[in-house]
């Protein structure tokens, strides 16, 4: 590595592992990366969707950004309404995605990614991760599962807490 850079982290896993990067990563992030050996453009979003990823098509542009903001901005896009996204944004605080309150902006869903092939502008998504369901051990009893959480809370802490710049938190 050159830098200490998670950007630079991002794309020597890219580079070295392709999609299967992914695995490797434990955080949150949202990334594109345009890859001009393989002539296409790779998108891809955390497991649980913190960070958000936003992208439309227009005239032959793929127009994206982490909020819709910058994608307006762009001055590529003019924005529409997407009623049945704001009717889901005002009764649920959000519309269930990849669908957005505006037309033709989508974001890309947590836990997946997309690849944009330049050649043939064939469009491919992909799911990556999802939350493991009936896996749970039956005949834990209630003492084992608490220590579990606990366990595994402390370990998720410990490992946010470590970072190159000061940590702090707010009571």
């Amino acid at each position: 590595f050159r830098t200490e850079s998670d950007t630079e982290v991002v794309l020597r896993g890219y580079m070295q592992w392709g999609s299967y990067c992914l695995q490797m990563f434990n955080g949150m992030f949202a990334f594109v990366i345009y890859d001009r050996f393989r002539k296409e453009i790779f998108m891809a979003r955390d497991r649980v969707g913190i960070k958000p990823l936003y992208y439309t098509f227009q005239n032959n542009w793929i127009i994206f950004g982490s909020d819709i903001k910058t994608v307006i901005a762009s001055g590529l896009y003019r924005p529409e309404v997407n009623w049945e996204g704001l009717w889901h944004n005002y009764s649920f605080m959000n519309a269930p995605r990849p669908m957005t309150s505006f037309k033709d902006v989508f974001a890309l869903r947590p836990g997946h990614f997309m690849r944009i092939d330049l050649s043939t502008f064939k469009i491919t998504k992909e799911k990556y991760w999802g939350i493991l369901t009936y896996s749970q051990d039956h005949k834990m009893s209630e003492n084992e599962a608490v220590d579990l959480l606990e366990e595994q809370l402390t370990r998720s802490v410990q490992y946010r807490l470590t970072a190159d710049v000061e940590v702090g938190t707010v009571v």
